[in-house]
């Protein structure tokens, strides 16, 4: 049987994946997602990971080759606060049926994506792969992935330390935009915003409430009008 490091980097055969998560038992399942994606425990000789898998074309899978190099792209960068991407999948199936409206229709080719992630034994998996992704990613069709994509996250996160709560209680794309409205409203009350940072003199809190507003920014639902990085550091760093 197949190492975790042996894995690492590769675009793996369906029938592989089939194997070590049990033929994608219910028993294996992890959680479950938009648009029919499910997550599965798999079993490998030294431990264990995760398979996301999503049936129906993915975003960007109509470009194969351009798909399989952004996803080659992703795997190499690595950071201990992040999931690490370990290997994938594109399965082809022919004359495959498909839930389509309220019916099975038959598509002459479907293109199933899967991706192999590590594994969280303690359940922060699934709010690592559902709650911090772009809503354009999760309910639109795409191109391409996008470095506005990290943008969107990385604005949940600014907004998770500088508020100090977590993005939302469930998984879900709703319940995070319940965490980003409520955030967006608190922020325009003067009062509420010094009662939550009582220890903070009158400097301190512009500064807070200003990490805070570019958080916002980087989750602006207009993918377009989300700040580059570059300027997200420098308005950072005039802050101090």
């Amino acid at each position: 049987m197949a190492t975790i490091d042996s894995l690492r980097g590769k675009e793996l055969p369906f029938d592989f994946l089939e194997k070590i998560t049990d033929d994608f038992s219910e028993e294996r399942v992890l959680g479950s997602g938009p648009l029919r994606t499910t997550v599965y425990k798999a079993v490998l000789e030294d431990g264990e990971i995760a398979v996301k898998r999503h049936v129906g074309n993915a975003p960007g899978t109509r470009n194969k080759e351009a798909y399989r190099t952004n996803v080659h792209s992703i795997m190499k960068h690595r950071h201990e606060n992040v999931v690490e991407l370990l290997a994938f999948c594109l399965e082809e199936q022919y004359d495959a049926l498909v839930w389509v409206g309220n019916r099975y229709v038959t598509k002459d080719v479907v293109v199933e994506s899967l991706f192999c992630y590590e594994y969280f034994p303690n359940g922060s998996l699934h709010h690592s792969l559902f709650g911090y992704m772009a809503p354009e990613y999760l309910f639109k069709e795409v191109n391409e992935i996008s470095t506005r994509f990290d943008i969107y996250s990385l604005g949940l996160i600014i907004i998770e330390i500088t508020t100090r709560e977590e993005n939302c209680a469930g998984i879900d794309q709703d319940s995070a935009r319940e965490f980003i409205n409520k955030v967006r409203k608190n922020c325009k009350d003067t009062v509420l915003m010094m009662s939550e940072y009582q220890g903070l003199d009158e400097a301190h809190l512009q500064q807070q409430i200003a990490c805070i507003k570019v958080g916002l920014r980087c989750v602006d639902l207009d993918q377009n009008v989300r700040p580059k990085i570059v300027d997200i550091v420098n308005e950072l760093n005039a802050l101090w």
